[in-house]
Formats: C-alpha cells, structure tokens, sequence
C-alpha cells in the first residue's frame, strides 16, 4: 500500500541507489519522493512526472522510480529516457500475477535479484548492459551499535540501495546464512571485543571454512578504548587488527596505526546521510553532545560563567554529558539523557553553535570529525579544539577553534554577539557538506571496494594465514569438518 503523496515512500527510497546525477520519478508522491532523495544526494537533479503525464524529451535519466505500475505507452517512453546501464525502481502491485520480466524485457529492461528477502513488490531493473557480476552480500554486525549509527544502521542503509550489493544489518546474537562457498561475500564486524588468540582463530576458520571474507570496522584509537576502559593498551589489543582480511576507519591516524598489523585497511570517513534545511537559529541557543570527554569538557563548561552573564538569555541544551551539564554555571540550561540519533540531530539543529572540545592527547587526535559533520549538515557552528577539528575547521570561515581552555569562552561570546557571521560560518560549513561530505559521494568507491576484496579472495585468505598462526590448519580442519558433515546427510556426494 503506497503512503499519503505528501509522505515519501520509505520503502521505495531505501532501493534507489544514491549515486544518481540525473532522477525522474513518475506516479503518485513524486514530490515527497524528491525532496527525500535530494536530502541524500543533493547534487542530483529530480523530474517529477505525475500519473497523468506523458514524460517526452531526449535528455536521459541515470535512475527513473516508479511509484506505481504504469501504462504500457508510458513505461515505454520512461525507459527511451533511461541512460544505458541506468535503473528502474518501482513499486509494482500486482507484480505475482504478471510477467513483470517479459514486459520489461520487451523495453530493453532486464530484471534484478529481489530487493528483499519477503518479495515485497518493489523491484529494480537495469537497462542493458543488464547485471553482470553477482552482487556481493554484505553481512553487518554491529557489536556496539548505540551511538555508533554513522558507522552502521546508516552506512548499511545506504548500500543496501546500490544494485550490485546486498546488505544486511543485524546486532548479536547473530549468524550469518549459510551461502555457497564460491557466493560473494563479506562480513563486517563493528567494534568487536577483544578475544583470545585461539578464540578468534577458532571464529576466523569458522567463517572463512564457510568462503567469508571478514573486516574489521574500528573507529576509534584501541589505546583510548583501553583508556576507558580502565586497563593498560597491551601488544594484543593492536595485533588483532591484523587478524582478519581487512580494517575499515574513519581518519587517516587510525589507518597508519592499523597498517602497522594488516596493510589491507580501507578509509572510510564520516559523512552526512541527510542534509537538513537551512532554517533560522534561535541566535543564543547552544548545543553540547557527547559521551563524558571527561574532566577538560567540564573545565571548558565552568569557563563559560562570565559569557552567560553577558547574555543571560542564552540557553544551553545539553545532551548525554551529565558531569558538563552541572558545570555549565548557567540558570537557563536543559539536560537530556542520550537520545536515538535522529532526535539528537534534531535538538542540534534547533541551536545556532555547538561545543565539541576535545583534551590534546595522542590517542584523542585520532578521533573523527563526526560532530562537525552532525552540526554543519543543518547549518549550525561548531566551536571545536584543533586536536579532532583542526583537520576539518577553517577558523572563521566555516567553523572556530579553540585553541586553549581561555579561548572558549571569548569565542562563544563572538558568536552570540554577532548572529549575522554566525549564521555566515554556518551556510559555508553546509554548503561544504552538500557539496564534499555526503555519504552518496562515496557509495561507488566503497562498493568497488567490496568487489575488489572478493576478487583478491585467495590472495587475502594467504595473506591473513600467514599473519595469524595456525590459521591455515584450523581453516582444513574445519574444510574436512563440514566435507564428513555433507557427506553423512548426502550419502555417496562429494
């Protein structure tokens, strides 16, 4: 059942790809669809064609969606618009009864793999060259997915869309399926704990016994994590990182950290899922989020008092940080615990700055600028210490920086005196994010990747044995295993 037209259809979104320049959309909620789609990949250009029109002309699109079945004539002229190799989404009801294959065949359109395990009745089709290669599958477990949505629900959601990948989000417990061998595909573990050599031996033959390629996605430095943690930064808390195919990270200190144990580490840096509109700040309300940052966030919070009693207006919201809240020596202050990451962005985006220091150790100037991104994809400023942000920030231009703990205070002060170059800084950071930092910019290159790495299949499974001791062995033990296991449910097979 297709949504109200002023909603969009969810569901037919997560299936077009983002890495359309040139989109049309036909039928019913075009114009919910669109604005959707461009919040994703802003640089794309959207037609809407609603049920009524006769979309004619030459210029080709690279995706058109369908948001229902259409007439024969217009499916026709529709897919004359279609670039070659470009797709066709849509919502097709009714798609059980009807030889959906052959009426898109008879337009130069050859049909897709299900978009789904269910068999929804969206589908997906390319214009010749058809789907070559298989899609990989891409299986996502996310050991510490809360607060962690940059680095996998959104990630997951966002390839899942691309034609040539098939992915899967899931929290543990979880198993991956049992695929044929020689299927393509690749398991990503976020943040796992630490395990035992013969543990993770163990976990490494499981899974490559069964033709799985494993990553590693990490975005923090181990260092700090033990930090947190409470215990000392031990040899085995960075050999593990060379104990799968590969890593995937966030900046370019943790892929030179990582490469010292596997030289197969991908870079995948933060970026904005979904650019907000640019809307007027309250000028004096300020932003701060983030997991305790411990005692130098709460120095900068009681630094703040003489600003506050310049403007004893300005409101504080702070979001997750109870120790910076209770420091903040202001009256007009509002505390929330963490919140899912949707309505974190939203409080954000309902502030003109954002507070983010970080305290200048080594491990710390490994961190992203993830909160940079969070505030500038709705136009809000970041003050930020040069330790993360000195890599991303232009001070005065799109953001400020705080070079030491007496900066803070005369810095947030500018901001709050001066609301017109406030909201300047912020246009600049979000027109930096439409244009540079969208995660639509780097869908192709991470799914090149995915293909690469199955490609070289034999090569990384040689390279991982040879960095993890007695893996080879475990790997034709468990060969040997499921080979006795076949042939005692399949007597006489190989």
């Amino acid at each position: 059942m297709s949504p109200p037209p002023e909603i969009p259809d969810e569901a037919l979104a997560a299936a077009t790809p983002l890495t359309a320049r040139r989109l049309a959309h036909w039928g019913p909620g075009g114009g919910a669809f669109a604005r959707a789609y461009l919040a994703s990949n802003p640089q794309a250009e959207a037609a809407v064609f609603g049920e009524g029109e006769i979309p004619d002309g030459e210029a080709a699109f690279d995706t058109i969606v369908l948001g229902a079945p259409p007439p024969g004539d217009t499916l026709a002229r529709l897919s004359a618009r279609l670039r070659p190799g470009g797709h066709l989404v849509a919502r097709w009801t009714g798609a059980a009864e009807t030889d959906i294959g052959g009426a898109l065949a008879s337009h130069g359109l050859s049909l897709g793999p299900p978009i789904d395990d269910g068999g929804t009745v969206l589908l997906r089709a390319r214009k010749a060259p058809a789907f070559g290669r298989s899609p990989v599958r891409l299986e996502v477990i996310a050991f510490a997915h809360r607060l962690m949505d940059v680095r996998t629900r959104l990630p997951a959601r966002a390839l899942a869309a691309d034609p040539e990948l098939v992915v899967r989000y899931a929290t543990p417990p979880h198993a991956p399926p049992e695929l044929p061998v020689e299927a393509p595909k690749v398991l990503l573990l976020q943040r796992p704990k630490p395990s035992p050599l013969e543990a993770h031996r163990a976990q490494m033959a499981h899974f490559m016994a069964r033709g799985w390629l494993t990553v590693l996605e990490y975005d923090d430095h181990p260092g700090l994590v033990a930090e947190t943690l409470g215990r000392p930064f031990g040899p085995g808390d960075l050999h593990r990182f060379g104990w799968v195919h590969a890593v995937q990270t966030t900046v370019e200190p943790l892929a030179e950290l990582f490469r010292q144990v596997n030289p197969e580490v991908r870079l995948l840096p933060n970026a904005v899922f979904e650019l907000a509109p640019l809307t007027q700040k309250p000028p004096r309300r300020v932003f701060y989020g983030a997991i305790s940052r411990g005692p130098f966030a709460t120095a900068v919070a009681r630094s703040l008092s003489a600003v506050a009693a310049e403007f004893p207006d300005v409101e504080f919201v702070v979001v997750g940080d109870r120790a910076v809240f209770d420091a903040l020596p202001a009256a007009n202050k509002a505390f929330e615990d963490y919140l899912p990451y949707e309505a974190y962005l939203a409080r954000m985006a309902g502030c003109a700055v954002s507070l983010s220091p970080v305290e200048a150790l080594d491990a710390r100037a490994a961190k992203s600028d993830a909160k940079f991104l969070d505030a500038a994809r709705a136009g809000v400023v970041t003050i930020g210490s040069p330790v993360v942000y000195g890599r991303t920030i232009r001070h005065g231009e799109n953001g400020l920086l705080a070079a030491s703990l007496e900066d803070w205070a005369p810095l947030l002060r500018q901001t709050l005196a001066d609301p017109a170059a406030t909201q300047a800084m912020g246009r600049r950071a979000w027109e930096e994010v439409r244009d540079s930092r969208m995660f639509a910019h780097l869908v192709a290159d991470h799914r090149e990747w995915l293909h690469d790495l199955w490609s070289r299949r034999a090569a990384l499974d040689a390279a991982l044995c040879a960095r993890l001791p007695g893996l080879a062995q475990a790997v034709a033990a468990e060969r040997a295993r499921l080979a006795s296991a076949r042939m005692g449910v399949e007597p006489g097979g190989p």
